[in-house]
């Protein structure tokens, strides 16, 4: 896998990056084959898709508790922090949609969140 930064990106590899020349009906007979495959063949499949495209050897799709916590080290604070607090507003937010047809609350000081829920006429 290459990996760059787009701020160190000349003008021009930008633009390559930015404009596909491939559309997605150039990539979905190819999808469309993989979901199938993992779908029919599970596990084996995603071990198959991981090498060939990740290039990573995987005998199990579950992480230990000892890499969870080990990844934990190799993040900042701030990183963690926002992560938590994503998490909790996205937990608020789902949690307060259900059941309610129009609702609005503060998540946090200055965090309005909503919904109103509206029927329609008809469907189809």
């Amino acid at each position: 896998m290459i990996t760059k930064r787009l701020v160190e990106l000349k003008d021009e590899d930008l633009h390559s990056l930015l404009s596909r020349d491939v559309g997605i009906q150039d990539i979905l007979p190819a999808v469309n084959e993989i979901v199938m495959e993992v779908g029919s063949k599970g596990d084996e499949a995603l071990f198959r898709y991981t090498e060939k495209f990740d290039g990573a050897h995987l005998n199990d799709l579950r992480v230990t508790q000892e890499e969870i916590d080990e990844s934990y080290d190799l993040v900042e604070d701030r990183l963690l922090e926002a992560l938590s607090s994503a998490a909790d507003h996205i937990f608020y937010f789902h949690n307060e949609q259900k059941e309610h047809e129009l609702w609005m609350s503060e998540a946090s000081p200055g965090v309005l969140v909503g919904q109103k829920v509206v029927p329609l006429d008809s469907v189809g």
